[in-house]
């Protein structure tokens, strides 16, 4: 059972909220918020631990290699899976006036991962930083104790480290697809340059 400490609301997007505004930057900056029901602790959590790795949360990742390096795009572009709230967020810095372009180009990448078009060495790439991550928290103190609070004592999951690889290295290519699948765009969000 999830602790009544923990944030477990969850929304109905019926329209995508678009906010702009302008600032003193030279960059625009963009953010979107998408919903995404798996939790920590859920059967699905490492399936979308694996889906936002290769979406957007490594420096091999589809957004950063399609949005950053292939378009030219962005100066920066990553995502976070938010996994006690069930959110990906994924934020870039953009070139004025590209912002459209950009929110264009990070749908297509998130809709071809959904479709299932992505190798199986991308997905190797994105479960080795995965399990990267995980075996380099264990080299601190703060780390463990970090996975061993989330999971024991949120969720009254005992952590283990073998177990939690063993899961990421288990997560099939369709499993990933299906994650995508289930993103929902809940914000769209835009800070440019004044006289853009």
């Amino acid at each position: 059972t999830v602790p009544v400490w923990t944030d477990t609301e969850t929304k109905v997007v019926a329209d995508v909220q678009r906010i702009v505004e302008e600032g003193d930057v030279s960059q625009a900056r963009l953010v979107i918020g998408y919903r995404l029901p798996p939790r920590s602790g859920s059967k699905d959590y490492y399936a979308a631990v694996v889906a936002n790795a290769l979406f957007g949360d490594s420096d091999t990742s589809m957004l950063f290699r399609t949005v950053r390096e292939k378009e030219h795009l962005c100066y920066y572009v990553y995502s976070v899976y938010a996994a006690g709230k069930g959110a990906v967020f994924v934020s870039a810095g953009v070139e004025p006036g590209r912002e459209d372009q950009a929110f264009a180009v990070i749908g297509r990448v998130k809709d071809d991962l959904a479709a299932g078009r992505f190798s199986e060495d991308d997905l190797t790439l994105a479960k080795n930083a995965v399990v990267k991550r995980m075996r380099q928290s264990t080299d601190s103190l703060r780390g463990i104790v970090a996975d061993h609070a989330h999971f024991d004592r949120l969720y009254g999951i005992p952590y283990d480290l073998d177990r939690a690889v063993a899961a990421v290295q288990a997560v099939a290519a369709e499993t990933v697809a299906a994650q995508m699948a289930l993103l929902d765009e809940d914000t769209e969000y835009r800070l440019t340059g004044r006289n853009r």
